[in-house]
């Protein structure tokens, strides 16, 4: 376990037991929560014309719904966001390795990878939580071990740097 927690969303430190600092939870951060196992945007398909899976296209939605229920039509012009999926350790595992996975000793190596969960998520947020996924200036897919299987989502608006301010 890390000396000093870091806020998920924007890398600052939090107190104890906290994952987002409380001048994101306070200011422009979203935090939206997805329960069960984080899933991966799949390949496309191909019957004489390429085609989006339909468990692909359920997952969108649900993420879609998930963010509306729980941000509300919160539209970021330059998100940063941070995804982590959370996995349960498996229940045939031993209790001092299950300790060592929820103490964040052991990370979890199993698929989805981490790049189809994020592509996922982000395509999912096109048009709910900002205006096209281009305009994503900052990107953190996070893998854990967890009590329960989730994917939290925190978004917040990413800071631009003052003009003139190139070489520093």
């Amino acid at each position: 376990m890390t000396d000093v927690e870091k806020c998920v969303a924007c890398g600052r430190p939090v107190p104890e037991g906290r994952q987002i600092c409380p001048e994101c939870e306070e200011t422009n951060a979203v935090k939206v929560i997805i329960p069960g196992k984080p899933f991966g945007k799949e390949r496309p398909r191909f019957a004489g014309h390429a085609y989006t899976p339909k468990r692909t296209e359920t997952a969108e939605r649900v993420i879609g719904w998930y963010y509306r229920m729980q941000a509300g039509n919160r539209v970021f012009r330059l998100p940063s966001i941070t995804i982590v999926a959370v996995f349960e350790p498996p229940k045939s595992t031993r209790k001092d390795t299950r300790a060592a996975m929820l103490a964040g000793e052991i990370r979890p190596t199993v698929k989805p990878d981490w790049d189809n969960i994020g592509k996922l998520v982000c395509d999912a947020l096109n048009g709910i939580a900002y205006t096209d996924d281009k305009n994503i200036v900052e990107a953190t897919v996070i893998k854990k071990y967890g009590k329960q299987s989730q994917t939290e989502i925190y978004i917040r608006e990413a800071v631009e740097k003052p003009k003139g301010d190139e070489n520093k």
